[in-house]
């Protein structure tokens, strides 16, 4: 039976990424939890999903702008409810402490700004000595940070991350933004639309400024391939379109891929054929009862989830879990 494992811990009852919520996973009913790490200016691995604290605390910054002491003078918890005033950033090695006692803490690595800076590797150490390596799986889109971790310490388990393959994505990216020039730092000027507006329906891309949501659209995808134009992007993920293939050209031990369910939903194969490898699956965030029901048959190693507790809910009614 696949593990069940909270987005960003228990997201739906507690703070994203915060010790409540990692604490808090098993009683939605999930067997380890998902989350992602930063690095402060002085080089401490913190928990946090966006580069900035905006969104999730009451101040305002770059993480890797910031001190670690300065990250822990704000709330990273009544923004959600004021049952959690007061929490405050966790450390990689507080959140790997919450999770010594669960199945699986899956640590994702973002993609750095500043790639001068040292980042997979003081995250890689970390792990390795926390005492908990045996239940940790580091994913990330940029494949290159797992090699880094794999190169210093290959005991750690890595999962390469995926984007699901969309023709839809891949014509806008050859049809509408620069070939040469770093897809993460492309401004509106750089943007052409289409001649058919019709085009980028179902891309989440606003109508009343198009020319805008279509740079925050490049700049979204820029952010899993950090420097690279559009031109290596689209290269890139046509060779990632075959994932068996890509895997065995990586260069590095991999011992899981992380990839959308709907990669699976549309290739029921492809769980059977990563295994065949000796590659574990573990699948991206179906949410609804309907997403849960048709990838249980399919058998991943584990599902990453907002909704822990309709995902055990299906699995108990399935096979008595352990």
């Amino acid at each position: 039976m696949p593990s069940i494992i909270a987005h960003r811990g228990a997201s739906a009852v507690a703070p994203e990424n915060t010790l409540s919520a990692f604490r808090m996973a098993r009683d939605v009913g999930a067997d380890g939890f998902e989350t992602d790490v930063q690095l402060t200016r002085d080089g401490v691995p913190v928990i946090a999903h966006n580069y900035s604290i905006d969104a999730v605390s009451d101040g305002s910054g770059l993480i890797s702008e910031m001190t670690y002491a300065q990250l822990r003078g704000y709330d990273f918890g009544s923004w959600f409810g004021e049952g959690f005033r007061g929490e405050r950033i966790a450390t990689l090695l507080e959140c790997l402490d919450a999770g010594k006692d669960y199945k699986v803490v899956n640590i994702e690595l973002k993609a750095p700004a500043d790639r001068s800076v040292p980042y997979a590797a003081p995250v890689a150490d970390a792990i390795a000595s926390s005492g908990f390596a045996g239940n940790v799986i580091v994913s990330s889109f940029d494949h290159s940070l797992l090699r880094e971790v794999k190169d210093s310490h290959p005991e750690i388990r890595v999962g390469i991350l995926v984007p699901p393959y969309m023709p839809a994505t891949e014509r806008i990216l050859a049809a509408c933004f620069p070939e040469e020039k770093g897809l993460d730092s492309v401004t509106v000027d750089d943007v052409t639309l289409p001649d058919d507006m019709s085009a980028i329906e179902g891309l989440g891309i606003r109508a009343d400024d198009p020319r805008q949501a279509m740079t925050e659209f490049g700049r979204g995808i820029g952010a899993i391939y950090p420097g690279l134009p559009a031109g290596e992007v689209l290269e890139l993920r046509r060779r990632q379109a075959d994932l068996c293939s890509y895997v065995r050209e990586i260069g590095f031990k991999v011992d899981f891929v992380h990839c959308h369910f709907s990669s699976c939903l549309n290739d029921p194969d492809l769980i059977g054929r990563l295994r065949s490898m000796g590659i574990g699956v573990n699948v991206w965030t179906p949410d609804s009862a309907e997403e849960l029901r048709a990838l249980i048959p399919q058998g991943p190693d584990g599902i990453i989830t907002d909704r822990p507790d309709i995902l055990r809910d299906l699995l108990s009614r399935t096979v008595p879990r352990e």
